[in-house]
């Protein structure tokens, strides 16, 4: 049976050479997309799932309650994972991370090396992350004050091939042993980093540290079943935790505090924690959600294409389905002979599109930035899924042409030379409302890649505040940081340079939140009030407004001649105004209150500028003079970049020893939309495909029933029909298919990327105009693709066709 039914399957594809390629092509298209998409996913959702026992692991996140203001954190204080220890028996170990930013030089004999990624950790840490060890005993490897350990790369890098343990490492003016090697971070982890040192040797007291939040702290539990229990311990004892009980055990936090932990699982940071200080730059589940529904989307389109076209071909197979029936062929054999028809055709589809993902995966990984390798095809948990979805669409796109092909009536078939019954006018019906759903997806593809195109488009062309380009932000690192003044000095005599500045932070990065003091707002919420606000806090230098060219909008810049302003001036921004409700600020009294305590006024304000990404709104801001500088910003006439850059690279050398290193801030500002453009990128990419997909099957079944109504048109033409004229009755019903297609997808596509815009503080405003460029883009592609056809038919000779009648 199954070999009769095989060769059935194969004399039907070679009958109708055309539409199976058309029908292959399409299921090939929507089946290659869905499994890149597949791949994407697959990949997003498996973050930090390679740690054995990762359901155990969690990040425990603060939460400062701030009268609907609430604030999470990634990091903690230093205390909290001890106390944690100590309080709870389920708790297995737990371990704190403090993240190196800068650079970490490394000398050996005859070469100079400068690393990044490393962290400092207690040595507890492989007890909770047990990363494989390649070298050395991963539960004592970080006992060692004076040890590190590294990651195969670098242990190949500086030891090539041999156990590095016990060899050393000059590390500024230490000396580092290597205590133990470990397996490389894989690509899909939340933290990344290559060097590990002890907690011990970097901050001795680190159990002591209160009101600090720089410890991401991580704990694992004896079982993933006592994490829901737990989570609820830490919400209700964090008073607890801090201490805050009276001599009864009764809660007794001060009036001005509210806090509240929670239990993050590790495998959720990533696609679902967007706290305060995240370790590294986390995606959303938005975005799977996006690619999840693109990649259905597609399919659908393709099973429609298979459905229409074959129900098409259900009038040319009706003589073929009598016969079978009349000689003993049962409904149920026909049945399952097309089931099994639809699953073969899907099958060649399937196997094709797997050599076209391994073709496109080097220009996939370009597009999103990944690693895959085609290596991942033969992978189980990849080949596993992708059989299950070919298993459903083979059934889907092959159910109902069984149906209307095993339910032709012998009699009436063989009798009048078609398929008879109540299922012509079902079929018709069928036929135009899958067009439409073809085409209405389509459109809603066309609308999301234009609106999110618009969105990057105006997030580039929008005043941020500030002007990010012709700057060259250098690191201040290493040995530099102690002749930072001398460096700057040397760069500003350069004649490509038009000023420079130092800061703590660039436009793009982190700016730290720390605790000033207003004293105006004293008493302004009740109580021991004392005006203590958490705000943004920059530290820069005279140079600061000038380079990066702020708007000034009240009082004065800093200015080295004025001695007390590094002492006691301070410039805020008008979010920061507005916040404090400060009429008339220049003048007022402001603190500093981390650290060492400054005292002074406010001289100026300067007008909003988004030094963080255009997600959220501009937060408070206060600049003050101190020197804590991680960056020196240069801005460089036009015309002379080069030239400029090997000067600053020649001042670099003769007072650092490190490799020159720099970037330039309109680069590293706009990667924080890394994840909108790989959207963008991806879903133009597939709404093309989808498009493509669409007009076949349009096409395919246009030539279909067109060609079906040669005589009709031979005998217009015979009467006086003009070409004109045939056009427009032969595409006619197609065009009101695309326009109703469009009108479908209106409504849904305005909900779905009004609520993508909502995620942006600023974003465009939703016009019409996409939904415009959807129906001409659709309308156009549609008719281009039926025009040869209805051409062809419009221009046969009568005399040829009807000479037989």
């Amino acid at each position: 049976m199954l070999q009769n039914n095989f060769r059935i399957t194969r004399r039907s594809l070679f009958r109708n050479r055309s539409h199976a390629l058309i029908n292959l092509f399409g299921l090939t298209l929507g089946l290659t997309v869905s499994m890149l998409i597949f791949l994407f996913v697959r990949d997003e959702l498996s973050y930090d799932k390679y740690l054995s026992g990762y359901e155990q692991i969690f990040r425990i996140q603060p939460t400062i309650l701030d009268d609907g203001a609430d604030q999470t954190w990634a990091t903690s204080e230093g205390f909290l994972v001890p106390a944690l220890s100590t309080r709870y028996p389920e708790i297995e170990a737990g371990t704190r991370i403090l993240r190196h930013d800068g650079e970490i030089s490394f000398k050996t004999d005859s070469e100079h090396f400068a690393e990044y990624g490393a962290i400092i950790a207690d040595s507890t840490f492989f007890k909770v992350f047990p990363f494989p060890f390649v070298y050395g005993d991963r539960n004592t490897a970080l006992n060692h004050p004076g040890g590190m350990v590294i990651s195969r790369d670098l242990a190949i890098k500086y030891f090539g091939n041999t156990d590095p343990v016990g060899k050393l490492l000059t590390n500024g003016d230490a000396t580092r042993t290597i205590t133990g090697v470990f397996e490389n971070v894989p690509a899909n982890s939340h933290l990344h980093f290559k060097i590990v040192f002890p907690m011990r040797s970097w901050w001795p007291d680190a159990d002591e540290s209160r009101n600090m939040y720089a410890f991401y702290s991580y704990v694992r539990l004896r079982s993933a079943e006592q994490a829901a229990p737990f989570s609820e311990k830490l919400r209700a004892d964090w008073y607890r935790i801090y201490g805050y009980v009276d001599d009864h055990g009764n809660p007794a936090p001060p009036k001005d505090i509210k806090r509240s932990f929670s239990a993050m699982p590790v495998s959720d940071i990533y696609l679902t924690s967007h706290a305060e200080k995240e370790f590294g730059t986390n995606s959303s589940m938005q975005l799977i959600y996006i690619f999840i529904a693109v990649a259905i989307l597609v399919l659908v389109i393709a099973v429609i294409n298979y459905v229409n076209l074959s129900n098409a071909l259900a009038l040319k197979r009706a003589r073929e389905v009598a016969i079978r029936k009349t000689i003993g062929a049962t409904r149920k054999k026909l049945f399952l002979g097309f089931i099994l028809e639809a699953y073969a055709f899907s099958f060649i589809a399937f196997v094709i599109s797997v050599v076209l993902v391994a073709l496109v995966l080097p220009y996939f990984n370009t597009f999103t930035g990944k690693q895959f390798s085609p290596g991942l095809l033969l992978d189980l948990r990849f080949i596993a899924p992708v059989l299950a979805v070919w298993a459903v669409l083979g059934f889907l796109s092959g159910l109902y042409p069984a149906m209307i092909l095993s339910s032709f009536n012998p009699i009436q078939t063989l009798k009048s030379g078609i398929s008879a019954g109540k299922s012509g006018p079902l079929a018709v019906y069928l036929r135009r409302t899958l067009l439409v759903s073809q085409f209405a997806i389509a459109a809603l593809m066309i609308v999301s890649a234009f609106t999110i195109r618009d969105q990057l488009n105006f997030i580039e062309r929008m005043n941020i505040g500030f002007n990010k380009h012709n700057i060259v932000v250098v690191p201040v690192k290493g040995d530099l940081y102690n002749k930072r003044e001398a460096f700057k000095n040397e760069v500003n005599r350069l004649p490509g340079v038009e000023s420079s500045t130092f800061s703590s932070a660039v436009p793009g990065k982190r700016v730290v939140f720390l605790t000033v003091r207003v004293p105006d707002l004293a008493g302004s919420r009740g109580g021991d009030d004392k005006g203590m606000r958490d705000m943004r806090v920059m530290a820069v230098d005279h140079d600061f407004i000038k380079t990066l060219k702020l708007e000034l909008i009240a009082g004065r810049d800093f200015s080295v001649e004025n001695a007390s302003d590094a002492q006691s001036a301070f410039i805020l921004n008008e979010a920061a105004v507005r916040e404090f409700d400060l009429k008339d600020p220049i003048g007022r009294p402001f603190e500093y209150q981390f650290g060492e305590p400054k005292t002074g006024h406010i001289i100026g304000v300067v007008r909003d500028f988004n030094f963080a990404s255009v997600h959220s709104p501009v937060e408070p801001l206060m600049m003050h003079i101190l020197p804590w500088h991680d960056a020196l910003s240069i801005r460089l006439k036009p015309g002379r970049v080069q030239e400029t850059l090997a000067g600053i690279e020649a001042a670099w050398k003769q007072v650092s020893s490190s490799p020159f290193d720099y970037n330039f801030l309109d680069s590293s500002y706009d990667a924080m939309y890394k994840a909108e453009k790989t959207t963008g990128r991806l879903i133009t990419l597939f709404t093309v495909l989808a498009l493509v997909i669409a007009c076949l099957g349009l096409f395919g079944v246009v030539s279909f029933f067109i060609a079906q109504r040669t005589r009709e048109v031979s005998i217009r033409k015979t009467l006086g029909a003009s070409h004109v004229s045939l056009m427009k009755e032969l595409s006619k019903e197609y065009v009101v298919i695309v326009i109703v297609a469009n009108l479908v997808a209106l409504y849904p596509a305005w909900l779905l990327i009004d609520q993508w815009l909502q995620k942006f503080q600023y974003r465009v405003e939703l016009s019409l105009l996409p939904f415009i460029i959807a129906f001409v883009a659709s309308s156009v592609l549609a008719y281009c693709s039926i025009i040869y056809v209805v051409l062809k038919t419009a221009g046969t000779n009568p005399a040829v066709v009807l000479r037989n009648e």
